[in-house]
């Protein structure tokens, strides 16, 4: 038999085989077959449990939207910025600072951001930062960090790093040239590097002495607050601009609708969100002024990484 002849009759074999495994394979649920919605959150704890506080939450706006909805964690805050300008998140949740300044990178660009709301933690919509140490340290005022190591969270993080960096100087202390070593240290590594000795002192959002001790609620006792900065509006939940205006519209909706659905509430529960309200922007001029003040935009930050 002809070569051309026998490598027919292989091909046309395989191709019913593949035929066949195809028509037998899994097939693809509904929900499968969804579009996706996926929503991007800053780093403020380990990823898994990030993703299982913000799950239901996912879980409530994807379903009434009718789409896939995951919680995607990036491992810093610029992360979050580069998902939404490649289109591979359509909603993240951004910090103060984060959301001003990538704001005014991003609105002459197809991917500007689009404010949806806003959540009230704890029963308020605003938070403060905290710059600490221990209470061993004999550290008893921010001027007597001159010379001390000092870890801060990240250059985007508003009580991490824009508070406590602009408190700092106005009480004598210019983190850029007065500490013997500044570095950042993440949302989680904080706290550790100032119980094992790694810094002197550290500045995070206030909640985060708790959280970051609750395992060890001994270590918690050993901290002593130096100065607490704030308030601070708590952030912003953003769409990509380049979103279908019917999708962003069902978006605004679905977190109306969350604060009374009782399936929403739930969600919100398990969120430790008292509420989300309708995004106004001017409560994050207070960010923008620091900001401005202190020479800080989306450059002068990634060089100090």
């Amino acid at each position: 038999m002809p070569k051309f002849i026998k490598l027919w009759n292989y091909l046309m074999l395989l191709s019913a085989v593949v035929f066949i495994l195809s028509g037998c394979g899994p097939q693809q649920t509904a929900s499968e077959q969804q579009p996706q919605l996926r929503i991007g959150i800053i780093p403020y704890e380990t990823a898994s449990e990030i993703e299982e506080q913000y799950g239901p939450f996912a879980g409530y706006i994807g379903g009434k939207l009718h789409r896939n909805a995951t919680v995607v964690v990036a491992q810093d805050y610029i992360g979050i910025i580069q998902a939404l300008q490649s289109d591979q998140i359509e909603v993240a949740y951004l910090n103060p600072l984060s959301y001003v300044l990538f704001d005014d990178k991003m609105k002459d660009t197809p991917e500007h951001l689009i404010p949806l709301s806003m959540p009230w933690v704890h029963g308020s919509l605003y938070y403060y930062g905290v710059i600490f140490t221990t209470k061993s340290s004999g550290i008893e005022s921010v001027a007597q960090l001159k010379g001390k190591n000092v870890a801060f969270v990240d250059p985007t993080s508003t009580s991490g790093y824009l508070y406590p960096y602009e408190y700092m100087k106005q009480h004598g202390v210019n983190p850029d040239k007065d500490l013997a070593n500044k570095y950042f240290a993440g949302a989680s590594g904080v706290v550790p590097a100032v119980l094992n000795g790694s810094a002197d002192a550290g500045a995070i959002f206030q909640e985060g002495l708790k959280l970051d001790t609750k395992g060890s609620p001994g270590d918690f006792a050993k901290l002593k607050v130096l100065a607490t900065v704030g308030p601070i509006a708590n952030g912003m939940l953003v769409a990509r601009g380049n979103l279908d205006p019917a999708e962003v519209a069902q978006l605004k909706q679905a977190l109306i609708d969350i604060n009374t659905d009782p399936a929403g509430k739930a969600a919100l529960t398990e969120l430790q969100v008292t509420k989300w309200q309708p995004a106004d922007d001017s409560v994050f001029d207070p960010v923008r002024k620091s900001a401005s003040a202190l020479g800080l935009n989306l450059i002068s930050l990634s060089a100090k990484k």
